[in-house]
């Protein structure tokens, strides 16, 4: 079996090192582990180095199960049918992004599997001529017609004989007992339970050893799941069933088609709210007395605005990774206006905000709720996600002997005079001093994400300077937008995000081998001034994406 390695990353990525020395690398970047480092020069640099097509690929890894969103998606592609996401385990990580390539499933989750499939089985199946498209007093015929198109989407792939003679089988017995619909139940069932439809397969030749070309269905699942976080189409199935994936201009054409298609925005969108780190906002809790406004309603308003801004500038606006920094609009639903301080749109609608006052996503709510206590700011965590997601900076955790509690809140002082202790203590102020500036240009915004110029009755200092993080990112800044402006254009944080989408797409980390696959990306992402949709089309494309390499048995 091949997939993607799932290796021990432990939230590390590329990017300068936790003790904020840059090795040599991508724009001050560090080397790619654990396989290997960069040569010298760094990935930007490598020329003659790059080997020829699938000879600088990634590597095959076990079996990736579908994450919580993408299963919910899928069955909602395959059979129409809304399955709660709560009622799934957690996903595993790597790095930053859901995946399950290293995570092994209990028991529990094998009995939430198996109800999942009976419930939507029974669901989906309430209409049997609907699901099928025939008519039901065709029986078997029926059944083979639909056994054959719907195992083609629930597995990825056309099914073989024998695959198609188990499932009639599986027909029969619940036909025999409920009739057809019965059977059509069991069937659905079937699918839905089995390791080809929870899992993205992926098989090499027993005889092939090095870089070997992904199946034209294998591509076809990695191209849609990236793109729009769901199955392959009929579309994509038929384009690769006839080759139409065999060449660059095939897969970027297919890149192309699923990118305008109305999935893709919300698949665009998942990704973000993964690389910020903003997917738990329906967990977060605030405090009632301080936060009356903070219910269900609103925290769905705000999970809601970061799709419909990233969707707004893929679709409507320039779609650059640049505007998802510094824009100085959004695009909410009524509910969201109140806590912006501005008039209600009618319906989902773009607002204009007061000059200064906000800068893109990391000004938004979502990012700055989640990365908050339930009573009070917290610039560590708003310093560690702007570290993390922009500058790929990985941080180790606090020593242990010492206390990693918030400074207690005190009506004669700011967030920042608090925070103070963390620069006077010699333990701490080894990461602090890189983190707690960064969290502390957030000041202006409150535990939910509301503007403030005060806090107990003193002007908010967002003054910071950043140090030991990147050439192109160490300075000083007056406040949070002329940080992210600057952000925007900085070449370490453009090349951490192209990086990050390669972890998304492939869900692991890059290695040695990947180096010319990443500065093809790289290259792609500059000579479209920062076109996220360019970006994902050069993963599409990239050797690591499209080839993985196995060793010989």
């Amino acid at each position: 079996m091949l997939a993607l390695v799932a290796l021990a990353c432990q939230g590390q990525v590329v990017g300068p090192n936790p003790s904020g020395v840059s090795s040599p690398g991508a724009a001050g970047g560090g080397s790619l582990e654990p396989n290997g480092a960069l040569p010298a020069d760094g990935i930007r640099d490598v020329s003659t180095r790059c080997e020829p097509k699938a000879q600088a690929s990634a590597e095959f890894a076990p079996l990736a199960r579908l994450t919580r969103r993408e299963y919910v998606r899928t069955l909602r592609d395959l059979l129409g049918v809304d399955f709660p996401l709560a009622n799934l385990q957690p996903d595993g990580i790597v790095g930053l992004f859901f995946a399950n390539v290293a995570t092994a499933v209990s028991e529990t989750q094998v009995d939430e599997y198996r109800l999942a499939a009976e419930q939507v089985a029974e669901a989906a199946s309430l209409d049997p001529a609907a699901l099928t498209g025939c008519a039901p007093d065709t029986g078997e015929t029926c059944a083979r017609s639909f056994i054959e198109s719907f195992g083609r989407r629930a597995f990825r792939r056309p099914l073989s004989s024998e695959e198609q003679q188990a499932y009639l089988a599986i027909y029969r017995v619940g036909s025999a007992r409920d009739g057809f619909r019965g059977g059509v139940r069991l069937v659905v069932t079937g699918f839905l339970e089995s390791p080809w439809f929870l899992y993205r397969v992926e098989q090499a030749p027993r005889s092939a050893s090095g870089p070997v070309k992904l199946g034209a269905f294998e591509l076809a699942a990695r191209l849609s799941y990236l793109i729009t976080g769901s199955t392959p189409d009929v579309a994509l199935l038929d384009t690769a069933s006839a080759g139409g994936l065999d060449t660059d201009g095939g897969v970027s054409a297919q890149a192309d088609r699923l990118l305008a298609s109305p999935a893709a925005a919300s698949a665009l969108s998942a990704f973000h709210q993964e690389w910020l780190k903003v997917s738990a906002l329906a967990d977060i809790e605030k405090d009632a007395t301080l936060f009356p406004e903070w219910n269900d309603q609103l925290k769905g308003a705000i999970a809601a605005e970061t799709e419909h801004f990233v969707g707004y500038v893929l679709g409507q606006g320039d779609g650059r990774f640049a505007t998802l920094l510094t824009a100085p609009f959004s695009v909410i639903d009524p509910v969201l206006a109140p806590l912006y301080g501005v008039s209600a749109p009618g319906g989902v609608g773009r607002v204009e905000f007061a000059p200064g006052e906000r800068s893109g996503l990391l000004t938004q709510p979502a990012f700055l709720a989640v990365k908050a206590h339930d009573r009070q700011t917290s610039p560590v965590r708003r310093g560690i996600g702007l570290l993390q997601s922009l500058a790929c900076i990985s941080l180790p955790p606090p020593p242990p002997t010492v206390m990693a509690n918030e400074p207690k809140i005190t009506a004669d002082a700011t967030t920042r005079q608090r925070f103070a202790a963390h620069s006077n203590n010699p333990t701490c102020a080894g990461c602090h001093a890189k983190i707690d500036p960064a969290g502390f240009v957030f000041e202006s915004y409150d535990a939910i994400g509301r503007y403030r110029a005060s806090e107990n009755g003193a002007a908010i200092d967002t003054q910071v300077t950043l140090v030991n993080v990147a050439d192109d990112v160490n300075g000083a800044y007056p406040n949070v937008r002329a940080l992210l402006e600057h952000l925007a254009q900085s070449q370490t944080v453009g090349d951490c995000y192209a990086t990050q989408w390669f972890r998304y797409a492939l869900k692991r980390d890059p290695v040695s081998r990947d180096a010319c696959s990443l500065k093809r990306m790289l290259g792609a992402f500059d000579a479209s001034q920062g076109g996220i949709r360019d970006l994902v089309r050069a993963v599409a494309s990239a050797d690591a994406f499209r080839y993985g390499v196995k060793e010989a048995e």
